[in-house]
């Protein structure tokens, strides 16, 4: 793997100037990204207090049921340093580990883990922190791969409970075999890819729950490394959160207040606010007879859905808080706020989308007496197969100019060379010059035969059609002869930006590991970054 580094200004203006440092941006954060802020964030973690015993319990306990636990069960030792702090960055439980963005925040959490270490000289645990509380299935229960002409999906068709969080969502083996057999049909056959499914099998046969499924795979790709993985929605985790839920619900107003404050100091400063922000609610949710409920304040006592229907009373919300914390998730907002006080948070890595959400968060944090913790954003990759290395050295192209957007124009320009003779344009010239004659012929037709003018009109349709058919014919000839060529530009477009949009967003990790093996993100871990915000391109 050879890697070559460039910079993408990104197309969000806050995300932009947050990644460029600019002091407008970084005003919404505690802390700046430099080692000296990152030793200031450590000295003021060290002034707080975490229950790392109950920490280290759970987190060996949980980490002991994946199959590949070796090397983060050894990680997980070091929280019994009472210096110990977490870099931690977190996403939804994907299929087969979702998008390849999903790699790409493990990998920057391992390499920050690994630094600050080094710089601080104390233990600073990798942590994967999966949003299991999530309950959009749809978002998570499919993976898309390349395929010959465009990218296709493969859905996982297992059983699925509406309205019920991922983490209770159960995962059937006969289903992911199902799921594979279909995949497999789009995978090309490699030394691997028997491997591959064996691997998965076994993994979908040791997994109840989806979030199961999600770790085992994490664990399975990253089994030389010490990422230590964490359900959010785990019932033992949950019960070590109690305090601050019902903190949360106790000052269910402040919270309200500090997001809405938080909300328009982002306005204030002209940045477009993220799309699918929660408007209302006190940001917490209620699981009651199999269903989410967002709550609402109906007055001072008590809280209500969205619809209005049900009535939750506030004691009996902190009295089942006590007896199941399970039944109680947070959301974009206050999930940030339930980390920061459960974990030793060092840095959080974050992409763009969260990089965006988390700069409204400073007043909820304050009002809670803690800060934000510095945000890292995230590498970004693009993996380029030789295949595709070899049509851009054949075509004198670069990666760069995909990545650019600027796939359509090669292909139009591509097009537009392949044309000797231009046959639409001679029958523009050729249409516009006889319209005129034909025009009148169609009056004098008219006015000699009143009740046949409609021959004249599509006389001259058919005569359009003609003259455009075998314009086609002219451009279509000569297009044919550069087909082959133009098919391999659109299947690098494809793959480097599939549907317009960044690699990583898209494909899952399945199609590298069945090309390069399931040692692929083991080697890809091993490379060296730099600390720039650059994107990281993949020779493979």
């Amino acid at each position: 793997m050879d890697v070559f580094e460039s910079y993408f200004p990104h197309p969000n203006a806050f995300v932009k100037d947050y990644k460029e440092n600019i002091e407008q941006a970084a005003s919404f954060f505690d802390y700046g990204l430099s080692d000296d802020e990152i030793h200031r964030r450590s000295k003021e973690l060290k002034e707080r207090s975490f229950d790392k015993k109950a920490l280290y319990h759970h987190l060996h306990t949980y980490n002991s049921s994946f199959l590949y636990n070796e090397k983060a069960l050894e990680e997980i030792e070091k929280l019994k340093d009472s210096n110990a702090v977490m870099v931690v960055t977190g996403q939804q439980a994907g299929l087969a580990a979702g998008p390849l963005y999903t790699i790409s925040k493990a990998i920057t959490t391992l390499k920050q883990a690994q630094k600050q270490e080094k710089h601080l000289g104390i233990p600073v645990l990798p942590v994967f922190w999966i949003a299991g509380e999530d309950h959009d299935w749809e978002e998570v229960n499919h993976i898309f791969l390349p395929g010959s002409t465009s990218l296709k999906k493969f859905t996982y068709k297992g059983p699925f409970r509406p309205g019920v969080p991922v983490s209770e969502q159960t995962i059937e083996e006969d289903a992911i075999i199902k799921w594979w057999i279909e995949l497999k049909e789009y995978l090309p056959e490699t030394n691997h890819t028997k491997g591959i499914y064996y691997t998965l099998k076994k993994l979908a046969g040791r997994s109840y729950y989806y979030t199961d499924f999600f770790g085992e795979v994490m664990r399975w790709l990253f089994r030389d490394t010490g990422l230590i993985m964490l359900d959010a929605h785990n019932p033992n985790l949950r019960a070590l959160e109690k305090d601050t839920f019902a903190s949360l619900i106790k000052n269910h107003k402040t919270v309200q207040e500090a997001v809405e404050y938080g909300r328009k100091n982002r306005e204030a400063a002209e940045y477009p606010l993220p799309e699918g922000l929660p408007q209302e609610g006190v940001h917490l949710f209620y699981h009651y007879r199999s269903q989410r409920h967002l709550l609402f304040e109906r007055d001072s006592q008590s809280f209500t859905d969205k619809k209005g229907r049900a009535v939750f009373y506030k004691e009996e919300l902190l009295d089942s808080l006590s007896s199941s914390p399970v039944s109680f998730s947070a959301n974009v907002f206050t999930r940030p706020l339930v980390q920061e006080k459960l974990l030793p948070v060092l840095t959080f890595i974050a992409g763009p989308g969260e990089i965006n959400y988390w700069s409204m968060l400073q007043p909820l944090f304050h009002s809670f007496h803690v800060k934000v913790p510095p945000v890292y954003p995230r590498y970004e990759f693009t993996f380029i197969p030789r295949r595709i290395q070899s049509i851009l050295r054949h075509e004198n192209l670069s990666a760069i100019q995909f990545l650019n957007g600027e796939a359509d124009k090669i292909i139009n320009r591509l097009q537009e060379r392949a044309k000797k003779v231009d046959g639409g344009h001679m029958a523009d010239v050729l249409l516009s010059e006889i319209s005129p004659y034909h025009a009148k012929m169609r009056e004098e037709w008219e006015r000699l035969n009143p009740s046949e003018k409609s021959f004249g009109d599509k006389n001259w349709s058919l005569l359009k059609k003609n003259i455009m058919d075998l314009a086609k014919k002219i451009d279509g000839f000569q297009e044919n002869q550069e087909q082959c060529r133009l098919q391999k530009i659109r299947k690098t477009a494809q793959l480097l930006c599939p549907l317009n949009r960044p690699q990583e967003r898209v494909f899952n990790i399945l199609y590298f590991v069945n090309k390069s093996g399931d040692d692929f993100v083991s080697r890809l871990n091993t490379l060296e970054f730099s600390e720039t915000v650059s994107h990281k391109i993949i020779n493979l």
